[in-house]
């Protein structure tokens, strides 16, 4: 019965180190999500300027 409480306890601990490499990842994800459509308003806004400055 000993043995049996061990194994589960270190396949507990195993799923547990699992879950907070996943909800790492999935938190890093959104974090470059949002860096990316920072980046992409400040591209267009970029452009927009651009366009505004040429003189033709």
């Amino acid at each position: 019965m000993q043995a049996l409480t061990a194994e589960l306890a270190e396949k507990n601990a195993e799923l547990e180190r699992m879950n907070r490499l996943f909800v790492a990842r999935e938190l890093r994800q959104v974090e470059l999500k949002t860096r990316i459509r920072e980046l992409e308003k400040l591209q267009l806004s970029g452009a927009a300027a651009g366009d505004n400055n040429e003189t033709g």
